[in-house]
Order: structure tokens, then sequence, then C-alpha cells
């Protein structure tokens, strides 16, 4: 089955809209920081993978090394990450989550969840499911 080219492009502007109305409504409750959402999704990452290194980090963030430190510095200076050299490779600097960074995820994935019963409880719960089917139908389809 063919997509269309105006299904396709639609989908592409509610998808991108729906992100940006998301953000709106989530920023009402709390302080804007648009660098949030990367330093949240890298102590996600990090929490998930255990103890990668700083390059893997930047590969699952696509970013570059320096960017990826960055971010890495700023969480590392408030106490939320730990880096240590791994091994007798001095090149090699992997990266762990600290107490308090486990604290900081587990409010933000509260906040993010409040957000998202917020914006879908116009859905039935068969749609908000269907949707989620999708979803990570998508994501495992293009999973690298």
């Amino acid at each position: 089955m063919k997509k269309s080219h105006d299904n396709l492009t639609e989908m592409m502007s509610l998808m991108f809209d729906l992100r940006r109305l998301m953000w709106q409504h989530k920023l009402k409750r709390c302080s804007p920081d648009p660098r949030e959402w990367a330093r949240m999704q890298t102590l996600r990452y990090v929490a998930e993978m255990g103890e990668p290194t700083m390059q893997d980090i930047a590969r699952y963030l696509r970013i570059t090394a320096p960017s990826a430190t960055s971010i890495i510095d700023h969480l590392e200076t408030v106490g939320l990450l730990s880096r240590y050299r791994a091994g007798g490779d001095r090149r090699v600097v992997r990266v762990r989550i600290t107490k308090k960074g486990e604290k900081s995820l587990a409010t933000y994935r509260d906040r993010a969840i409040d957000t998202m019963k917020e914006v879908f409880a116009v859905l039935p719960d068969s749609d908000v499911a269907e949707l989620g089917r999708i979803l990570k139908r998508l994501h495992d389809t293009h999973r690298a």
C-alpha cells in the first residue's frame, strides 16, 4: 500500500505540532529549559545501558562528541553523572548515573507521565493503546 504524499505531509506536520503542544503544556508546570530534554535523555540512556562510553552517548543522541561532552560536563557538575577511565586505555571514558541522577530522572519521568496523561485524556483508552502499538512497531522496525 503506497502512502500518499499528502497524508505523509500531514502526519509530519501533526507530529511536529503535537510535540510542540506537549512541550508548551509541560512548561506551564515547570521552569522552561530547552536543554532539559537532551539532559534527561542522556540520564535515561546511561541508566538503561549501565556505564556507556562518551562515544556511545554521542552516537545515541546523534550529536558530535564535543556536544555530548558539554552535556556530560553539566550533568557531572550538578552531580547527576560521574565519569571514570575504563581499564588500561586512558582514552576510554565511561559514564555512570549517581543516586542524585536516579532521583532526578524519576522526577522527570513522573512529570512527563503526568503530561502524557493530560494530553491523551481526550482519547479513549483503545486509541491510546493503538497509538502505542503503532509507535512501538515503527520504533522496533527502524531501530538501528
